[in-house]
C-alpha cells in the first residue's frame, strides 16, 4: 500500500513538471514580442508638436570695432600711444611704426644721387674736352686743305687733306652725339632718384598711425610685432551698434566658419539663431569676417570670432559686456509625429524601436525617425497619433 501511494505520488509530481514544460514551452512559441507592462508610471503617447534640433552655446555682447592701420607700410611696431581702455579722438596719433628701414634707404638713396651728378660732372667735363679738341682738329684740317687747294697742290696731297677732314668731322658727330648721350643719361638717374625719393616720402607719412574715430581702445598689438601693411595694430570700439560674439570654450577650431564644442561642430550656417539676454530674446544674423581679418587672425595663431548681428524689431540694443545664450537652431519640425526621445531603442545596426503597449503587453514596433533631439523624436513611419508606448524611467 505505501509503495503504491509512493509511486501515484511520484507519477503526479512527474506529470506537474511535464505540464509545466509544456506550458512554458507554449509561451515562448506565443508572440515574443509581447511582455507584461511593469508600471504606467513608465508609458507615454505618441503625440503631435514641434521637434528642434537646438545647440545652446554661451555669448557675450561687444561693440563692434574700427581697425587703425597702416595702408602703405610693412614693418616692425615702434611705439604705441593708446592701450586697451584708452579713449581716443579720430585722427589722434595712436602708434608709429619702425621706420628706420626706410629713413636708411632714403639716405642710402641721397647718397647714390650725389655721386651720380658728381660721376656726370666728370664725364661731361671729359666729353666737353675731347669735343672742344675734335673742333680745334677739325678747324686746322679744314685750313690746311683749303690752303692745299689754293696753292694749287698736286691732286695726291689734296685728296689727303680732304680725307683728313672727312675723318676729323666724323669723329666730332661722335664725340657730340656721346656728349647728348651722358646729358640724356643724367636726366634719367635723375627722374628715377626723384621717383623713388617720393615713393619713400610718401611711405613714411602712413609710418604714424591715427585713430580713424573716436572711442575706446579695445586691443593693440605689443611694439616690436611686425605688421604688413593693411593689417590692423589696434582695434577701437565703434559707439552705438552692438553685435553678439561667441564665447570659444575650446581651441579644437575646424575652419574659418565652423567652431566646435566637444569635438560636434555647431550648425553656424543655421536659418535660425536666437540670442537670449537678460531674459529678452533677439534674433541673431551671422556676420562674416572679411577676408583681411581672418588673414590676421589666422596669422597669429588666434581664434576667428564668430559674431551676430542683434536685430531688434523694438530698436532697443543691449549694452556691451552682457552674458547671451546663443541658441542655434539647426532643424525644427511643426506639427511632426514625435515621441519622447527615451522611449526609443537602437539594434545592433543602429535601427530604432518602441515598444507599443497593446493590451497590457508591450510589442516591439520597428520606427523609422527624423529630427531628434535629447527630448523629442520625429516618429516618420512606424507608430500613430495617440498610441500608448512604454519610456525608460
Amino acid at each position: 500500500m505505501k509503495v503504491s501511494r509512493l509511486l501515484f505520488c511520484s507519477a503526479l509530481l512527474m506529470s506537474i513538471i511535464i505540464l509545466a514544460a509544456c506550458g512554458m514551452g507554449s509561451t515562448h512559441m506565443a508572440p515574443a514580442l509581447l511582455t507584461p507592462v511593469a508600471s504606467r508610471t513608465d508609458t507615454a503617447f505618441v503625440t503631435r508638436g514641434t521637434v528642434e534640433a537646438l545647440e545652446i552655446v554661451p555669448g557675450i555682447t561687444r561693440l563692434p570695432t574700427v581697425a587703425a592701420r597702416s595702408e602703405a607700410v610693412s614693418g616692425p611696431v615702434a611705439e604705441i600711444f593708446a592701450w586697451p581702455g584708452d579713449q581716443v579722438e579720430e585722427g589722434q596719433l595712436i602708434a608709429r611704426l619702425d621706420a628706420s628701414l626706410l629713413e636708411e634707404a632714403l639716405e642710402n638713396l641721397e647718397a647714390g644721387m650725389v655721386r651720380s651728378r658728381a660721376m656726370h660732372r666728370l664725364q661731361l667735363e671729359e666729353a666737353s674736352l675731347q669735343t672742344s679738341l675734335l673742333e680745334l682738329a677739325y678747324a686746322d684740317a679744314l685750313a690746311a686743305t683749303q690752303e692745299a687747294i689754293g696753292e694749287e697742290a698736286g691732286a695726291e696731297n689734296s685728296d689727303g687733306a680732304t680725307s683728313a677732314v672727312l675723318r676729323i668731322r666724323d669723329q666730332l658727330d661722335l664725340q657730340r652725339l656721346n656728349l647728348s648721350h651722358i646729358t640724356q643719361r643724367h636726366e634719367l638717374n635723375v627722374l628715377d632718384f626723384e621717383s623713388a625719393r617720393s615713393g619713400i616720402l610718401s611711405v613714411l607719412e602712413h609710418v604714424d598711425i591715427r585713430a580713424p574715430i573716436s572711442g575706446e581702445v579695445v586691443y593693440t598689438v605689443l611694439p616690436g610685432t611686425w605688421i604688413n601693411a593693411r593689417d590692423p595694430v589696434l582695434y577701437i570700439a565703434a559707439p552705438g551698434a552692438v553685435f553678439v560674439e561667441y564665447i570659444y570654450t575650446t581651441y579644437n577650431i575646424e575652419d574659418a566658419f565652423t567652431a566646435q564644442e566637444d569635438g560636434e561642430p555647431i550648425p553656424w550656417d543655421a536659418e535660425r539663431i536666437l540670442g537670449i539676454i537678460d531674459g529678452m530674446t533677439f534674433e541673431l544674423r551671422r556676420i562674416t569676417l572679411s577676408h583681411a581679418e581672418q588673414a590676421f587672425y589666422r596669422r597669429r595663431n588666434l581664434e576667428i570670432p564668430v559674431r551676430f548681428e542683434i536685430q531688434s524689431e523694438y530698436g532697443e540694443l543691449p549694452p556691451t559686456g552682457e552674458a547671451v545664450l546663443i541658441c542655434v537652431y539647426s532643424a525644427w519640425v511643426e506639427n511632426a509625429l514625435r515621441v519622447p526621445s527615451n522611449a526609443l531603442f537602437r539594434g545592433g545596426l543602429g535601427e530604432a524601436y518602441v515598444y507599443r503597449i497593446v493590451e497590457d503587453r508591450l510589442e516591439l514596433v520597428h520606427v523609422t525617425t527624423g529630427v531628434a533631439t535629447s527630448f523629442y523624436t520625429e516618429i516618420l513611419e512606424g507608430l500613430y497619433e495617440g498610441d500608448e508606448i512604454f519610456i525608460r524611467p
